[in-house]
């Protein structure tokens, strides 16, 4: 529907004074930017720039009529909200345009202006009745009027009408050739007082030296309708030797005197300039520019250089000038061609290249010139019957558009994206907001479609106007193609009516994902889906303003600085030839929010993520999170808390396995550090280790895995670092750290013994092991309470042997020596740290430290923590900060990522090798003997025994001679290997007292282990009352078992049970399981007491080794060192029948015992 129709006089009546003069006065400033009238909605829509400039506001006015009067509902976004000067401002320029295009071939329609306020519009209007009614006009009239005219001369003219004005403007002071004198210049209202006028006139004295001066600054402009004008604007500045300095707008009241008396008419001229725009039909401009030119001080503003100089006058013929998209615009051509046409009524050219300003003399006389200059574009379709309008109407007064020819082309079109950032004031509060889009434009042949409701695109090329015609379906298909990336029309998002300019762009936004930054939604926008995009043929360009514009990122570098045991570390990306440094950004990504919520959303996030810190110039560099992963976490680890020294990482040199891992991530180019970088790849990857020799004096041939361990307990040495040997139990951990002191030794480094902390139990097996493979180190065994006597000579031991319980004991003594080695076997047993035998060892003095075990990690990560504690103090952090970085996430929130860390962290320093991965290089069948040593309550309990038994044979043997006390030997024998498995299997009452067994805490101690290694475990006792007793501790352990004795009715499901892995352990008694079994399932074999009858030993062992067996079993003989078991193993290789008769019950023909053996095996 048509806009109603109204006249000026209404639309100014609809509003107060104040808000009318306000909206003159963005009028003036050019402030509204466009307007368009809405049919469907009888809407007037349009933007308005504030009066500072700096915003943008929208508006949204209802025009109608009801009876006789307008009625005007004018929203605006702006604070006040409704009916502001916005409103009006937009509404005065949409009412100029609108009858400016009625009356374009008019000749006697003047255009309407409103430049000036509605108080001076009833003083034009007054004025115009007393000159209706006496046909003269007299002062003060005429200098109100002459005033007012120079204000702006355009709303005058409309105001008195045309007729009334051709009689009136001779009597004006602004009429005819112009003024002759500076002062002329100024307007009636504001001449000079005569004593000032004539103190200018007269005074012949030369003003004083100024340091200052005043300056006068042309700025070309473009108004609303894009067309080029000017401006004048004041300036002072400050003279100088080198020229010009310190320039400043001009500021009306300062005290310039001595060097503005002789500009100030001048000043006054340009002061009371208000519409520039309105100066184009006033004939006065020409004499304003030329006293400017005159002073020598009129310089093209912001170029203060040289000043603008006049020029000669120069041709100028009216054409028609072809516009690249076919639009034909009227031009005046200069000759010599000119920079800019100033839009006067009579014409002046703007030369940039020589700075000459001078007037144009045209063929056309000045008003049909400005008529045919305000001539609208023209259109390729349009313009021939424009150009029979035009003859039509004006003759030959007018030239006329061309007429070309035409072809059309077929074209694929190309969708344009281009990233914009804007400022946006929403809502009647003018609440502030950042947007962000993108602008979706479609080209074919590089020409953009500029107006969505053609069908095709007109271009002149050649001389020729070529038509592109669209492709609708392509071009809706981009628009989908984005809405499936996520972007939404960019209303929605924000849910508000966006400005014109940003509809014409088609303008996007993403849409905000939940629990996403709209900065990482962006970034993963431009790094994920905008390189697609390129590669499907979109043509991708960022505005200049755009937020997230991304660095050009080149190589990566490192430079690294060493000291005796710690190394510097700067890292960073080259951008262009500038570096970097990337530590900084990343820091202040760290501390900016707290290290968990950081560590969460670094997991979250896949390994082609990307982070995007900020530089200094705005731009974001963008960091593949693939790279800089590890690099974020040595910085929660180590900084979190802190600030990053000088922007360089300090790290201590057993962190130099990060070093190997920057170089997997980045590949830098490094600078310094090849020892630091040297130890990183030794660290990373234990194969590359220097073989170590075999030390002399070994007795034992190592398997490959062993001598690797020797070569990483060397390694360890060389670089002063300490770790974790964690082999599985049976792999020979004893063996080979018992090779590497040896090597030690032979090698001279030695010096003062080595002290290893072993689980009581495990005391005379260090020692034996010790005595069989390396004879050549001196063992000093710490035990027992004859112990004291041998402190004296820790020193001169190379192997100083001594229990856990014993440390806070003896640490007074231990706590004077600095050992080569602390070395702690069943390293577990510090599994508290705060126990205070893990606090006496972590104060022992060593040169290296060394935790054997199978098991780290048992219960908690705690436990972990703690064998680190003692082995490197802080390397994890202190209990709080391990317990928030690692231990918190992983143990209550299955957090995989920090656990992986944690791995990484610890893994150059623990050597773990499973049975599995050692597999080939084992024998089918590893046995080994476990001596363990009776200890208080249980070794008084056999000492006891023994003298009370061997005492009763010995009465025996007297009395009824050796052959007829076989009985009584055995059933003696039979209660001291009872009391060796466990005292509770004998019905004796001092028996009954003793509750500890030394197996029993071996098998406690040892089962877990074996349990979390996978292994699958058969245990062969003769004693089917022990099986009940360790099935009670199996209990305890939770641990899943079968078991077979005499009673078992279903041995069938105790067998699948355990080879489906149902159950771990499997017990079972000689007479009821020792044949016929197939428990291929299980590679682990403990005999609990001594089977000294080989053939039947090996053949229980067979119920895991035989065909079918595809693993190595391990074999392990429970044997209690120093009692009758030991002897009879003895005995055994001696007298293998007698064993065997002694064992199983029976002394058969060729089993003949002597007194000697009796006096033997019950012997102290």
């Amino acid at each position: 529907m048509a806009p109603p129709d109204f006249t000026w006089e209404e639309l100014q009546a609809a509003f107060p004074v104040a808000t009318w003069s306000r909206a003159q006065t963005l009028v003036r400033g050019e402030a509204v930017e466009f307007t368009r009238w809405v049919e469907d909605r009888e809407h007037l829509v349009s933007e308005v720039r504030s009066s500072t400039d700096r915003e943008m506001y929208t508006q949204d006015i209802l025009l109608r009529r009801q009876k006789h009067a307008l009625l005007i509902d004018g929203e605006c976004s702006c604070p006040v909200g409704y009916n502001c000067k916005h409103v009006v401002a937009a509404l005065m320029v949409w009412f100029q345009e609108k009858h400016s295009e009625e009356s374009l071939f008019e000749p006697d329609a003047a255009p309407v202006h409103s430049s000036f306020s509605f108080q001076d519009e009833k003083q034009v209007g007054m004025i115009r009745f007393i000159w209706e009614q006496k046909k003269e006009l007299k002062e003060p009239y005429l200098s109100q009027l002459s005033a007012l005219y120079l204000r702006s001369p355009v709303a005058v003219v409309a105001a008195m009408g045309e007729k009334v004005w051709k009689e009136v403007e001779p009597l004006l002071k602004v009429s005819g050739a112009g003024p002759k004198k500076d002062t002329d210049l100024l307007p009636p209202s504001f001449q000079l007082p005569n004593e000032l006028r004539l103190w200018l006139e007269e005074s012949t004295e030369e003003p004083r030296a100024s340091s200052h001066t005043l300056l006068f600054g042309l700025e070309v402009v473009r108004n609303r309708r894009k067309q080029q004008t000017f401006k004048i604007r004041t300036f002072v500045a400050r003279k100088g030797k080198q020229g010009l300095k310190d320039i400043k707008p001009y500021q009306p009241g300062s005290s310039f005197a001595q060097y503005v008396v002789a500009d100030l008419p001048l000043i006054l001229v340009l002061g009371q300039i208000q519409d520039w725009e309105g100066l184009r039909d006033l004939a006065l401009t020409g004499h304003i520019l030329t006293s400017l030119l005159e002073t020598g001080r009129l310089y093209l503003q912001d170029q203060w250089d040289t000043p603008i100089r006049a020029g000669a006058p120069r041709e100028g013929l009216p054409v028609w000038k072809t516009a690249a998209d076919g639009k034909q615009h009227p031009v005046l051509q200069v000759n010599p061609q000119a920079s800019v046409v100033l839009p006067l009524s009579k014409p002046w050219y703007l030369d940039y290249g020589t700075l000459e300003l001078g007037p144009v003399d045209a063929d056309l006389p000045e008003k049909d010139l400005q008529r045919f200059l305000s001539i609208p574009p023209v259109r390729m379709e349009h313009s021939s019957a424009f150009a029979e309008l035009l003859e039509e109407r004006f003759g030959s007064r007018f030239p006329v558009p061309k007429v070309l020819p035409s072809q059309t082309i077929e074209a694929v079109m190309v969708p344009r994206l281009t990233l914009c950032s804007d400022n946006l004031n929403l809502g009647s509060y003018g609440m502030g907001q950042r947007m962000h889009t993108v602008q979706l434009d479609w080209t074919y042949q590089g020409y953009m479609v500029t107006e969505p409701e053609l069908p095709a695109i007109q271009q002149v090329h050649g001389g020729v106007i070529v038509t592109l015609p669209r492709d609708p379906l392509a071009e809706q298909e981009s628009v989908q193609q984005l809405r499936k990336m996520g972007l939404e029309d960019a209303e929605k998002v924000y849910k508000t009516r966006l400005p014109e300019r940003m509809k014409n762009r088609w303008g996007f936004r993403l849409q905000k994902q939940k629990g996403a930054a709209e900065e990482q939604v962006w970034m993963d926008f431009i790094s994920v889906q905008v390189p697609m995009l390129k590669q499907q043929g979109w043509d991708i360009r960022f505005d200049p303003g755009f937020d997230f514009r991304l660095a050009e990122v080149g190589g990566w570098f490192a430079d690294l600085e060493e000291g005796s045991d710690w190394f510097g570390l700067e890292l960073g990306v080259m951008v262009g030839e500038k570096r970097i440094s990337v530590l900084p950004l990343l820091m202040s990504l760290i501390r900016s929010m707290p290290a968990h919520v950081l560590t969460e959303q670094l997991n979250s996030l896949d390994n082609d993520a990307m982070l995007y810190p900020r530089l200094d110039n705005g731009t974001l560099l963008p960091l593949p999170i693939s790279r800089v992963r590890s690099l974020l976490g040595t910085l929660v680890e180590l900084y979190s808390q802190e600030g990053l020294p000088q922007g360089k990482v300090r790290l201590p040199l057993l962190d130099a396995a990060r070093l190997a891992d920057l170089e997997k991530d980045l590949s830098p180019e490094w600078s310094g550090g090849t020892r630091a970088r040297e130890l990183g790849q030794k660290l990373r990857d234990f194969a590359g280790l220097q073989v170590a020799p075999l030390p002399a004096g070994l007795q034992a041939q190592l398997r490959p895995y062993q001598h690797e361990g020797l070569n990483w307990l060397q390694f360890l040495r060389e670089y002063g670092l300490n770790g974790i040997l964690a082999d599985d139990m049976g792999l020979g951990k004893t063996l080979q750290t018992l090779t590497h002191l040896l090597l030690e030794k032979e090698q001279g480094r030695l010096k003062s013994p080595a002290l290893i902390v072993a689980p009581t139990s495990l005391m005379h097996n260090w020692a034996s092991e010790a005595h069989r493979f390396t004879p050549d180190l001196k063992v000093l065994v710490l035990q027992g309470t004859g112990r004291k006597q041998d402190f004296g000579r820790i020193s001169e031991h190379d192997l100083v042997l001594t229990t856990y319980p014993l440390i806070s004991r003896d640490f007074e003594v231990l706590s004077q020596h600095t050992f080569h080695s602390i070395i702690l076997d069943e390293a577990q047993n510090i599994k508290n740290a705060k126990s205070a035998t893990s606090k006496a060892i972590g104060l022992l003095r060593s040169q290296h430290r060394l935790c054997l075990t199978g098991t780290p990690l048992e219960n908690h990560l705690g436990e972990l923590w703690s064998l680190f504690h003692f082995l490197m103090p802080g390397f994890l952090g202190d209990e709080r900060q391990f317990a928030h970085l690692y231990r918190n996430p992983i143990e209550k929130n299955a957090d995989v990522n920090r656990r992986a860390a944690l791995a990484k962290r610890i893994r150059p320093f623990i050597l773990r090798r499973t049975k599995e991965q050692v597999a080939k290089e084992l024998p089918e069948k590893t046995e080994m003997v476990v001596r363990l040593d009776l200890e208080g309550a249980q070794r008084d309990l056999y000492e006891t025994l023994r003298i009370s038994v061997q005492k009763r044979v010995q009465e025996e043997i007297a009395s009824r001679g050796l052959a007829r006390s076989h009985i009584a030997i055995l059933d003696a024998l039979l209660k001291l290997r009872q009391v060796c498995c466990d005292p509770r299997l004998l019905s004796l009452d001092a028996a009954k007292k003793v509750r500890h067994s030394i197996k029993l805490d071996w098998f406690k101690e040892t089962l877990p282990s074996m349990i979390e290694e996978g292994r699958r475990v058969l245990v062969f006792s003769q004693f089917a009352t022990l099986l009940g007793l360790l099935e009670e501790t199996l209990k305890d352990l939770k641990i899943p078992y079968s078991k077979i004795t005499g009673d078992t009715v279903d041995r069938k499901t105790q067998i699948e049970q355990f080879q489906s892995g149902q159950t771990h352990m499997f017990l079972i008694s000689l007479k009821a399981g020792g044949v016929g079994l197939n428990l291929t399932a299980a590679d682990t074999v403990i005999h609990y007491d001594p089977w000294w009858n080989p053939a039947a030993e090996n053949q229980a062992t067979d119920r895991a080794y035989r065909i079918g067996q595809d693993k190595p079993v391990f074999v392990y003989k429970l044997i209690t060192a120093g009692t009758l078991e030991e002897k009879i193993l003895d005995l055994q290789a001696r007298k293998a029948a007698l064993a065997q008769g002694i064992l199983e019950g029976g002394l058969g023909e060729g089993q003949t015992l002597t007194l000697e053996d009796v006096q033997a095996l019950f012997g102290s």
